[in-house]
């Protein structure tokens, strides 16, 4: 979850998908959330769909993965989506909410229905794969965006929509895909540090 939270989304997603496919796939009782792993050397694999790994799936499921936060005391649901770089299509029905993403070539769409008593805003904050915006959309209607600082890996896109039930959001983007560029890396004092960025990018700080 702390990945997801930081920015981290491929590193969040195989993590996520290595303990699913672990403690459903891999252990001796097919589906199970279990509360020890078999590889715990001591006690081995323990319990069956114990509560405490439940939680922490369906959260990281609807909060890490699919980004929805709700904050109903305010009227608003918070959305980061965490999706892997390569993945073009996802979708998740839940009683309380539907979402569903879709992207093609420079667009991309989501989807948002809210099931609560009282209409919601959705506070966005969506990655942003290419050099350039061309346009912000939601239900149609062009509406105010902007990069938000201090992003970790790539930029993200902020902006916040009216309250409202239904929500098609619709991103259109111009100018050169990005790519990610190595940002960890293990140096020795003695030894020369160098860092290959293309032409464009700017070392602004260093810590």
């Amino acid at each position: 979850m702390a990945y997801w939270q930081a920015g981290r989304t491929e590193d969040a997603y195989q993590l996520w998908k290595g303990n699913l496919v672990e403690s459903m796939y891999y252990g001796i009782s097919p589906g199970n959330f279990e509360q020890l792993s078999h590889y715990d050397a001591f006690r081995g694999e323990l319990y069956r769909d114990f509560a405490d790994p439940i939680g922490v799936a369906a959260r990281t499921l609807t909060e890490g993965l699919f980004g929805v936060y709700p904050k109903l005391l305010d009227n608003k649901i918070e959305i980061k989506p965490g999706f892997p770089k390569d993945w073009n299509f996802a979708e998740l029905k839940l009683p309380d909410w539907e979402f569903k993403f879709n992207r093609n070539s420079k667009k991309i769409e989501y989807f948002f229905n809210s099931n609560y008593s009282k209409p919601v805003a959705l506070e966005m904050q969506i990655p942003v794969n290419h050099s350039d915006i061309k346009s912000v959309r939601v239900n149609g209607k062009k509406v105010d965006w902007k990069i938000k600082p201090n992003s970790i890996l790539q930029p993200f896109v902020e902006f916040e929509t009216s309250t409202g039930k239904e929500f098609k959001i619709e991103i259109n983007y111009s100018g050169e895909e990005l790519k990610n560029e190595q940002t960890d890396f293990t140096n020795y004092i003695s030894e020369n540090l160098q860092l290959n960025f293309v032409s464009k990018k700017k070392i602004k700080q260093v810590f």
